[in-house]
């Protein structure tokens, strides 16, 4: 859709629930805004609770060298590999109240080397390979209480900053 786009901003009507393959990546996106059905006059930085978003696709925002600031709705099960591979300006990710999610994808933030820190949410059972690779800003990550946690892939946190996790 706009892969390798010069965009820098869009909005996601109402009804999306899907964010393709590839869909913004190497592009210069670094705001997409998501629209209030509780505030029709208003359109979010965020995904919001209300988000009809289920799915992101692989490599989505692999490359969005501008995308600083993501937020994970809560019907989301998994992040595909590579989702924000590079996204190197990326340093906050939210994760929805009551998060869904499950597994996180091999490489899904690869590189994304502003990345300060990352709360995962209670239901994820899996982390891939080489994930938080080269997130050198990475200092700590921090697990919800009850978390489910299994299988913590080869090189999660390899080439990061990582001193504290928090359990």
């Amino acid at each position: 859709a706009f892969q390798n786009s010069s965009v820098y901003y869009t909005n996601i009507p109402p009804g999306v629930i899907s964010i393709g393959d590839e869909a913004f990546r190497s592009s210069r996106i670094f705001r997409i805004r998501f629209y209030d059905p509780y505030h029709a006059e208003l359109w979010r930085s965020y995904i919001s609770e209300w988000s009809e978003l289920t799915s992101i696709g692989n490599n989505a925002f692999r490359d969005a060298i501008n995308l600083t600031t993501i937020a994970i709705p809560s019907k989301i099960t998994s992040i595909e590999p590579s989702t924000f591979e590079g996204a190197v300006k990326l340093h906050t990710v939210i994760f929805g109240a009551d998060s869904l999610l499950t597994s996180i994808g091999d490489r899904a933030f690869y590189n994304a080397s502003n990345l300060t820190y990352i709360n995962i949410p209670e239901h994820v059972t899996s982390i891939g390979n080489y994930v938080f690779w080269s997130a050198t800003s990475l200092e700590y990550v921090v697990f919800n209480h009850g978390s489910l946690l299994v299988t913590l892939g080869t090189m999660t946190f390899e080439n990061s900053s990582l001193q504290t996790i928090y359990a």
